[in-house]
């Protein structure tokens, strides 16, 4: 696949992303157990905003910002996701680039969490800018019923609270 590209998501995206992440599941084991409605888990609820990432045509991956559970106001990334035959395309890089300018036009601080063994996910956080700044036990589980280590990154976008 060639001709990558991003653009906001929209409801007709929905089915193609939900095959994306079946392959995506297929290989990788995200998310951790096959969600009962994996259409509810792509549209991810009501995020403030979603972006796919296209290849050929069809809708390859995603991003979404959401609010982060809490007051304190701040920002979420969450399901991030680039089926394995789009990859090396800088697909999740672009992705990801389009939350942080979203957060940081919103004013907020973003942060997200990642398993502890996402060793590439971790490395392209890194390179983005994006700090550890904590971890934790998921609120998931895998398949075996325990919940995974998880550390949590923060992205200090510019003019958000220190």
């Amino acid at each position: 696949m060639t001709g990558g590209g991003l653009r906001p998501r929209v409801p007709g995206d929905l089915p193609a992303l939900v095959a994306a992440l079946r392959r995506v599941h297929e290989q990788d084991g995200y998310p951790s157990v096959w969600p009962q409605n994996p259409l509810a888990f792509v549209q991810g609820g009501a995020p403030l905003a979603a972006w796919v990432g296209v290849v050929g045509g069809v809708p390859a991956g995603q991003v979404l910002l959401c609010r982060a559970p809490g007051e304190g106001g701040g920002l979420e990334v969450k399901r991030l996701f680039v089926a394995p035959e789009a990859r090396g395309q800088r697909l999740a890089e672009q992705l990801m680039r389009a939350a942080q300018a979203e957060g940081a036009r919103r004013g907020g601080v973003l942060t997200l969490q990642v398993q502890e063994k996402n060793r590439a996910a971790q490395r392209l956080y890194a390179r983005l800018g994006w700090v550890p700044s904590g971890e934790g036990v998921a609120a998931w589980t895998d398949p075996d019923g325990s919940h995974p280590r998880v550390l949590v990154f923060t992205w200090p976008s510019p003019g958000g609270p220190a």
